[in-house]
């Protein structure tokens, strides 16, 4: 593994934020009550994960969450991409992320996937657009991506 440059995390985020932007828009019509029961089942795992300050349920429960609506967007190319970038991400997360190293940091990202169900199942597609764009802003800005990564080591030998 190569040392992510702070200019190769902010392109992987920004093309991630475009493709589920993207996939969100083709999915909305798709969605049904199941879909939207899966998410929910998701926003509250991945708030027990927050709190408990677990990064790999956490990482699990918010790759879930995503990929529910990106699968249905129907593109089967859409689909591998932002699994990909949500696989690279999580990577990042992992190395950067604030939250799980802040004891003083408020969880905030299952509050927006709150929102991005709720516009997402009243089909509003240009609130939806500026919600997913604020959250991977947010996302971008909970990364200390200015003062290095973490220990592979560290991270990984942990019981």
């Amino acid at each position: 593994m190569t040392n992510p440059t702070r200019d190769e995390i902010l392109q992987a985020y920004d093309l991630r934020k475009n493709l589920e932007i993207m996939a969100a828009e083709q999915s909305i019509d798709r969605l049904d009550e199941n879909d939207f029961a899966e998410m929910a089942k998701c926003i509250v795992e991945e708030k027990e994960a927050l709190h408990a300050k677990n990064i790999m349920a956490y990482l699990k429960a918010n790759q879930d969450f995503h990929m529910i609506y990106t699968k249905k967007c129907g593109n089967k190319f859409l689909i591998d991409f932002v699994e990909k970038l949500i696989n690279q991400t999580s990577i990042y997360l992992i190395l950067f992320d604030i939250f799980f190293e802040d004891s003083s940091a408020e969880p905030y990202g299952y509050k927006e996937h709150l929102d991005i169900v709720h516009l997402l199942k009243q089909k509003k597609r240009d609130e939806l657009k500026l919600c997913l764009t604020n959250h991977y802003d947010n996302a971008i800005n909970s990364l200390d991506i200015d003062k290095g990564y973490k220990d592979l080591s560290g991270i990984f030998n942990k019981g």
